[in-house]
């Protein structure tokens, strides 16, 4: 199947930006996507035994008013909990040192992501890369007026479904899994993953070809990620 063109570079680059600037617009807007957030600060398929997504969606809610409107905010959301409420203590606790730190990982996933995405664009068998920090990529002046930086997600597309396929196995250091937004770095095919239930004729429309890879770029040392990356391309 054909990949289609510019479209999938706006179909795979629209977590990236939207996690990205949310993350980047908390300080300069007050205004912030609950869920959008979430998926940086937690990672999106992270669960852990005790700590449930529901509290820690409220708790982040806490912990931003917290940052925002002050500490009385914080205290009427626990006493508002009742039986539920040292749960979403722990839940506060744990995403507030999240919260402490998310802004120094997100200069290391977007400096990582621009490193990577710039070595992408000279390998002979890439044929196309989908990242907004790119200043050929169609969104990049909109992305630049509306966040700090250009997050840590980005799409490429090699010379063959054969190829990615190969990429795939070869992998060491970057995880084959659907996930995205967590501290290491992940590969997934969306055509036959994240997007597999849209009708073959969309993703054509689209661009999301079987040739098609995401990358959630960690923050790694980016010449590991691309050092990982040339061993599964060659």
């Amino acid at each position: 199947m054909a990949c289609g063109s510019e479209r999938a570079g706006v179909a795979m680059g629209h977590d990236a930006r939207a996690v990205g600037n949310e993350c980047g617009a908390v300080a300069a807007h007050g205004a912030v996507d609950v869920d959008v957030l979430r998926v940086y600060l937690l990672g999106q398929g992270e669960q852990r035994p005790g700590f449930r997504l529901g509290g820690a969606v409220a708790s982040l809610r806490m912990t931003l008013a917290h940052a925002l409107d002050g500490p009385e905010q914080v205290d009427r959301g626990g006493a508002a909990g009742g039986e539920h409420a040292e749960s979403a203590i722990q839940c506060h606790v744990e995403l507030r040192t999240r919260c402490l730190r998310v802004a120094l990982r997100l200069e290391r996933h977007c400096a990582n992501a621009l490193q990577v995405a710039r070595w992408l664009q000279s390998h002979p068998l890439v044929t196309a890369v989908y990242y907004p920090g790119l200043e050929e990529h169609p969104g990049h002046a909109l992305s630049q007026r509306q966040s700090a930086g250009f997050g840590g997600m980005l799409s490429f597309r090699v010379a063959s479904p054969e190829l990615a396929c190969k990429v795939l196995k070869r992998l060491k250091l970057i995880s084959f899994a659907e996930s995205l937004g967590g501290v290491e770095s992940l590969m997934t095919l969306p055509a036959v993953q994240t997007h597999a239930d849209v009708p073959e004729a969309e993703r054509r429309r689209l661009g999301i070809c079987e040739s098609l890879l995401r990358l959630s770029v960690g923050i790694e040392s980016a010449c590991d990620i691309i050092d990982d990356l040339a061993q599964a391309l060659a």
